[in-house]
Formats: C-alpha cells, sequence, structure tokens
C-alpha cells in the first residue's frame, strides 16, 4: 500500500508561506509602531 503523501506537503507549504508572510508584514508593523510620532505618543 503507497501513502500519498501529497495533503501534507500541501499542508506544510502553506503553513510555512503563510508563516513568513506574517512574520514580515510583523516585522513592517513593528517597525512603524518604532518609529510612529504622532498625537497618541506620549
Amino acid at each position: 500500500m503507497t501513502n500519498d503523501f501529497s495533503p501534507l506537503w500541501i499542508s506544510i507549504k502553506t503553513a510555512l508561506l503563510s508563516t513568513l508572510i506574517t512574520f514580515f508584514i510583523g516585522i513592517a508593523v513593528s517597525y512603524f509602531m518604532a518609529n510612529y510620532r504622532g498625537k497618541l505618543k506620549g
């Protein structure tokens, strides 16, 4: 009996891609928040 690992690879690729996208969006947002000089900053 052969196993089909296609769903597993799709899940791994999707998880890796979403992790990388979230990581880089988080870096960009944190950079913006660190350098933000607005009315709300004390």
